[in-house]
């Protein structure tokens, strides 16, 4: 194998793991506004919020899940947490996480 061959395998590879690392992200990021209901008079306040998942959460994803908000239970659904007063900036941030489904207000829009 030539150098050049081995710089351009060598390449490709930082590329790949740049590609794993970065793929998430951008996905969430894309999708982030498909995910998130917006109700009029919430932009500004901290409200309970309820993340949908498509799976049942472990206790490392709960932990995650409690830096945008205090844990409030699963509200009955097993793929479900509540997150109680979160502020709009988390709301946004939990949207753009790839793994969550939905992020809805816990009492609905008014």
């Amino acid at each position: 194998m030539t150098s050049r061959a081995a710089v351009t395998r060598i390449a490709i590879g930082f590329a790949l793991l740049a590609l794993v690392y970065v793929a998430p992200w951008f996905i969430g990021y894309v999708s982030a506004g498909s995910r998130m209901m917006k109700c009029p008079g919430q932009e500004t306040a901290p409200v309970d919020v309820v993340v949908s998942l498509d799976f049942r959460p472990g206790p490392s994803e709960l932990e995650a899940l409690q830096q945008y908000g205090r844990y409030g239970g699963g509200g009955g659904e097993a793929t479900n947490v509540i997150l109680l007063r979160t502020t709009p900036d988390d709301r946004v941030r939990l949207s753009r996480l790839y793994w969550i489904k939905a992020v809805k207000p816990l009492k609905g829009c008014s």
